[in-house]
């Protein structure tokens, strides 16, 4: 999963529409084969407003997803 800095998430090449917990845990649901056991990489763009990481975190967690990781993208200078 990635999240640019305007909060917009993405799942593989996907955008999600929106990002509310319930659509983000549906495309989730969608894109991960076997949810228990898959781990998940969450990228953020460096000025991600950090409550939409938070987010993928809870989507995550809510679905069972135990095995997550957490990557930041550093701006360009």
């Amino acid at each position: 999963m990635t999240i640019n800095k305007e909060g917009q998430y993405y799942i593989g090449n996907k955008k999600v529409i929106n990002s509310k917990l319930s659509t983000l845990k549906r495309a989730l649901t969608k894109e991960v084969s076997n949810v228990g056991k898959t781990p998940l990489v969450i990228r953020a763009d460096a000025m991600t407003p950090h409550q939409y990481v938070v987010r993928a975190m809870d989507a995550s967690r809510q679905l069972g997803i135990l095995n997550l990781s957490i990557a930041t993208v550093q701006a360009k200078e």
